[in-house]
């Protein structure tokens, strides 16, 4: 389970990364992760919850959990385990 939750962490931190380069780029955060090339699926395992044009949440479940998740807020720049 601890390899699952770190390669979950190192993909989030990669999104991140990605939606700032967009957001650098094109002056405002992406419309969904589609747009970086990055197919989303109701199974996951990254969500992304865009809140305006400036502001977003990822997440991600823990690997065997319920209902437990990693959060990154853009307002916070933090993650939330």
């Amino acid at each position: 389970m601890a390899f699952e939750t770190y390669s979950l962490k190192k993909q989030g931190f990669h999104v991140r990364d990605q939606i700032e380069d967009y957001r650098k780029a094109h002056g405002r955060i992406p419309p969904n992760l589609t747009t970086l090339g990055i197919e989303e699926t109701e199974a996951g395992p990254i969500y992304y919850i865009p809140s305006g044009n400036s502001e977003y949440k990822l997440y991600f479940g823990m690997p065997g959990t319920v209902g437990e998740s990693i959060t990154y807020s853009s307002g916070t720049q933090k993650w939330d385990y």
